[in-house]
């Protein structure tokens, strides 16, 4: 299994609430409330990103490029674009989710690693021509998430794009006055937390119906700096 490393005092800010649910989960998937499961309760990579990486990603990414994971839980996702050939660095704030990823996935050990998107190692930092950022954004208060996504954006090269898959608040939903997580927002305000860092999406973003989300929709979007 990967080393962890010590908690800065962002980690230890951010991680708490998320790396209790993992290690007090004891192994029982389903109580990873966020985790995607198939028809038989097993872990399985998000669709709404399976369905991206079919459509689109071929058409702006090279094979076998450099790819980060942010807040990768379980590694279904990475092991999904590692089975694309894709070169994956997946990361996680939560050393038992590491852990639990690394247990459950022996090949990508040395692909995963402990890591705050708030206080990225330098050694992170312009590596990367794609990031998934999977309902990581939302995770994050809200005073946080335009350093959130400053730092998707730090991890990429210059050309990198940023493919972020979301819940998108409902209309009535006060998300600042929320006390804990998840803290979803608009369409309109993901794109103004990447704009605010020089990215726009590379094409319209999708907003689809998915039942049993937070609003019974979702968004997702691939930002570049245009």
């Amino acid at each position: 299994m990967p080393a962890t490393t010590p908690a800065t005092l962002t980690e230890q800010a951010n991680t708490a609430p998320f790396d209790t649910i993992y290690a007090d989960a004891e192994g029982q998937l389903a109580s990873v409330p966020w985790q995607h499961l198939d028809a038989a309760g097993q872990p399985c990579p998000c669709a709404a990103l399976l369905a991206w990486l079919h459509a689109e990603a071929g058409t702006l990414l090279r094979p076998g490029v450099r790819v980060a994971i942010v807040g990768c839980g379980l590694g279904e996702d990475a092991k999904a674009c590692v089975e694309r050939g894709y070169d994956v660095t997946a990361f996680d704030i939560c050393p038992a989710a590491v852990d639990w990823a690394a247990a459950r996935h022996p090949s990508l050990s040395d692909s995963l690693l402990t890591a705050d998107l708030l206080d990225l190692p330098p050694r992170l930092r312009g590596r990367f021509e794609l990031v998934i950022d999977n309902r990581t954004m939302q995770s994050i208060h809200p005073d946080q998430q335009a350093t959130a996504a400053a730092g998707c954006a730090a991890l990429t090269k210059p050309h990198g794009i940023v493919l972020v898959i979301a819940d998108i608040a409902s209309s009535d939903d006060d998300t600042a006055s929320r006390q804990a997580p998840p803290y979803p927002r608009t369409a309109d305000e993901y794109q103004s937390l990447f704009a605010s860092v020089g990215m726009l999406p590379t094409r319209t973003p999708d907003v689809f119906d998915v039942p049993g989300s937070l609003s019974g929709r979702m968004f997702r979007a691939a930002f570049h700096r245009p």
